[in-house]
């Protein structure tokens, strides 16, 4: 009899390392497919971001044709690219403030350009964390 005791309880160990083996298993491969799934989310808005940054840019340069087209504009404007809005602002003293919007993800930049020269030079071009 007390063999089969021994048995049975190899066995059990046995039983419970498998299910904890295939817990461990399982838990890791869920882990590894959400990992997938949301990896493809961060390159969808890497995308975004850099497509954002490219309206932003363009802004910007609409906005110095604007300068260079009559050097005393001052004001704001709405730019539409293909349904997406850009607005770029255009202080005194040659700032320039741009932001723009796809989805969700948004870009502000703030240049600051020379009056002085026919080609309306870029002094500084920092993209800022929120719109001032």
């Amino acid at each position: 009899m007390p063999r089969k005791k021994t048995n049975l309880r190899r066995g059990f160990i046995a039983l419970v390392s498998v299910i904890i083996i295939s817990f461990i298993l399982v838990t890791g491969a869920i882990g590894l497919n959400f990992t997938g799934f949301y990896s493809r989310f961060n390159v969808l808005d890497s995308e975004t971001k850099e497509r954002v940054n490219a309206l932003a840019r363009g802004c910007a340069e609409k906005a110095r044709l604007e300068l260079a087209m009559d050097i005393n504009f001052i004001g704001k404007k709405v730019v539409n690219v293909n349904s997406h809005d850009c607005e770029y602002a255009v202080f005194s003293g040659g700032k320039i403030n741009t932001k723009s919007k796809i989805g969700n993800i948004y870009t502000y930049y703030e240049l600051y350009v020379d009056l002085n020269t026919p080609e309306i030079v870029i002094i500084s071009f920092e993209e800022l964390p929120i719109l001032p």
